[in-house]
């Protein structure tokens, strides 16, 4: 354990060295778990305070160069290692300084164009500040928002409502509504978080709900079922795929009269199961999947997007009625299974990586190295998307792939740049020249050492 501890350290110390203080904070957290394995709580409790304190320098450093993602998910950090060492009081200012973070980092999305990144920040800032009470700053932010996005932009509108229920909720202790905000929640905000790398995320949300449930409820046990719809990806014409429905009671109470209809286009063949299902009862803290077979005939196209909805709606025991829509979810069906198209490019840039290698080995050593340095990274991405295409994880590998080309494009163009070329050639030049100026200098010196020995 030493040897581990002693590294950890060395990496924690070289990290610190580069200003890079999240990364030495979650080396500083692994020292931490180690001792805790050993039961030196003392020693665990040293570097968890060191990893805390680092945390927070990275989150003003993130505000400082206006990176307030990072600075959100570094605060986050802190947070959780704060609640390990039993520091409450630190709680409040960092769940607020996330909450600000997310809000500031929707107008580094929106400068990007990237409309449905800040519509999620924007969902998250506003759920925190609901969830703290502080309900003016949460109706700003999102009356604010509002002003700058096209009132036509459906995807950052859809997301938007998400905030508009959570307002409803909250404002009027509309306990009716919760299950739809909870439905909404994990059907239209969380599918989103990958967009803004916000999984992380993700129990934050769940415990801004959670208090949320907690301010609006009262003595009656509610049901409150949380529906998530899967599908398949890398799906083809002409062959059989089945998405999956689970429902989940997460209530204290019965869900009743449960009536669930699933809604996609005419073309979509249902092969196996029923697109409308109902189910008497569903006990507290129960689940049910809800199973269909599809197959979507040859169109005579590449590709093309069919989108499949659900329709839920159910009753406590009071008779109240709940509902909300699951969807809609976009299927993409292919003539040629995406990942096989992923494979291909990624065997045309290991050669391509290849080719440059080759290359660069006319060139000077200085310009190789760094040229050298780019393709090995580049080499290391293709490798991780390999692991990612054996995962399935099609979208990332599609990202990488996209990645690796730009970076081996620029490299190959700045290869066939004839002013870098002649670049290359006056520099070779004026080092000769230099050269060749220190051993005329060498000689001089080496006259004068013997003359003045005779």
């Amino acid at each position: 354990m030493e040897a581990s501890i002693r590294k950890l350290m060395e990496e924690a110390e070289e990290y610190l060295g580069k200003r890079n203080y999240s990364k030495a904070a979650y080396k500083y957290l692994e020292i931490a778990g180690l001792f805790e394995k050993e039961g030196k709580l003392k020693d665990a409790e040293r570097y968890l305070r060191l990893a805390v304190d680092n945390f927070i320098v990275a989150a003003n450093e993130a505000r400082r160069t206006k990176s307030f993602r990072k600075a959100a998910e570094n605060s986050l950090m802190a947070l959780e290692v704060y609640k390990k060492l039993n520091i409450l009081d630190k709680k409040d200012s960092l769940i607020l300084d996330i909450a600000s973070d997310l809000a500031n980092a929707a107008s580094e999305y929106l400068m990007w164009q990237e409309v449905r990144g800040a519509a999620t920040c924007i969902v998250l800032s506003s759920l925190i500040y609901f969830a703290t009470g502080k309900i003016n700053d949460a109706k700003n932010i999102i009356e604010n928002f509002k002003t700058k996005i096209s009132a036509e932009d459906f995807e950052a509108t859809r997301i938007l409502s998400v905030a508009s229920l959570i307002q409803k909720v909250v404002t009027s202790s509309d306990i009716s509504k919760y299950s739809e905000l909870e439905g909404l929640v994990n059907s239209r905000l969380k599918p989103m978080l990958p967009l803004i790398k916000g999984n992380v995320f993700s129990k934050l949300v769940d415990e801004a709900v959670q208090t949320i449930s907690k301010k609006v409820r009262k003595e009656i046990k509610f049901p409150k079922i949380v529906p998530m719809l899967h599908v398949p990806f890398d799906i083809t014409f002409g062959k059989p795929f089945v998405i999956n429905l689970k429902l989940k009671n997460n209530g204290e109470g019965e869900a009743r009269n449960i009536k669930i209809s699933f809604s996609m286009p005419e073309k979509v063949e249902i092969l196996k199961g029923e697109t409308k299902v109902k189910i008497d009862t569903l006990p507290a803290g129960k689940d049910v999947d809800l199973k269909l077979t599809l197959r979507v005939p040859d169109e005579g196209v590449e590709k093309k997007e069919y989108s499949i909805s659900v329709n839920l709606e159910y009753f406590d025991s009071l008779g109240t009625a709940y509902s909300t829509i699951v969807g809609p979810v976009n299927i993409t069906l292919h003539l040629i299974q995406e990942s096989e198209k992923v494979k291909e490019n990624l065997k045309s840039l290991k050669e391509k990586t290849s080719q440059l290698e080759e290359k660069l080995r006319k060139f000077p050593e200085f310009l190789t190295y760094a040229f050298l340095r780019m393709i090995n990274d580049a080499k290391e991405l293709l490798e991780k998307t390999d692991l990612l295409l054996r995962d399935k994880k099609i979208d990332e590998a599609k990202i990488n792939i996209k990645t690796v080309g730009f970076i081996l494009n620029e490299i190959e163009q700045l290869l066939i740049d004839k002013n870098l070329k002649e670049k290359i050639n006056a520099w070779r030049e004026k080092l000769i020249q230099k050269q060749a100026k220190e051993t005329v200098k060498g000689e001089e010196r080496g006259e004068n050492i013997e003359s003045s020995e005779e």
